[in-house]
């Protein structure tokens, strides 16, 4: 099935044909995430259904037919030039929206359609940036390169304790949507997140035992305090 598709893929984009890495880029973009966190991962991602189900019409819909040229590019930190491997570039004509990431050297490659385009990456942790009316030509390769500045950050600290003001160890604090690790209670409930850019979240207490967990809401924008009950 998935030899079929590529071949199904190619012949309506020639442009991709031996281009293995844009064509995984492109199916696994447009696959339909299908929760199954069985054998481990997440529901976008697990090791049942990978990247999720191929939707081979998406694939073609977004596959670059007809003439065609080549984005590239790098992102790096504004400060220090270090390079932001895993970075999102978003890619839009106004009709259709693509993504890829950058490579662990910071470096991104995607095959379009001629047309103009607005190009954004960002990265958590990092303001966005976006480049308006970047071309594609056929047969050329048009360099759009990204330098992102971080955001500013704060301390999350606080108790978790039970409604009679027990304190409650050993127990997750998860700033939820965000690749931060939890933070676990200590002996007197008490969490932190030394460093927490700038935002707005909901944070997590699990559940346990006898307790049921607790999600409340912060703006983030000075060192915090944030205690559950």
């Amino acid at each position: 099935f998935r030899s079929g598709s590529v071949a199904l893929l190619w012949s309506a984009a020639p442009s991709l044909i031996g281009d293995i890495a844009a064509t995984e880029a492109l199916l696994s973009q447009t696959a339909v995430d299908t929760a199954d966190t069985s054998c481990g991962g997440t529901a976008a991602n697990n090791n049942v259904w990978g990247e999720g189900r191929l939707d081979i019409y998406a694939a073609i819909d977004q596959a670059p037919r007809g003439p065609s040229g080549t984005l590239s590019g790098t992102v790096t930190t504004a400060s220090g030039g270090a390079a932001l491997g895993g970075a999102t570039i978003t890619i839009s004509d106004g009709t259709r929206t693509r993504t890829t990431s950058a490579d662990s050297t910071g470096a991104y490659q995607n095959t379009l359609q001629v047309g103009s385009y607005t190009v954004t990456a960002s990265m958590y942790g990092y303001q966005s940036s976006a480049a308006t009316g970047v071309g594609i030509n056929d047969g050329a390769t048009t360099v759009q390169n990204f330098q992102l500045v971080t955001v500013p950050s704060h301390s999350l600290s606080g108790h978790v304790r039970d409604d009679q003001g027990a304190a409650v160890p050993k127990v997750k604090v998860t700033i939820v949507g965000t690749p931060l690790t939890p933070a676990t209670t200590g002996a007197d409930g008490s969490y932190s997140f030394p460093a927490v850019p700038d935002g707005e979240y909901d944070v997590k207490v699990d559940s346990t035992g006898c307790l049921a967990g607790q999600t409340l809401h912060v703006i983030l924008n000075a060192n915090a305090t944030l205690d559950f009950a």
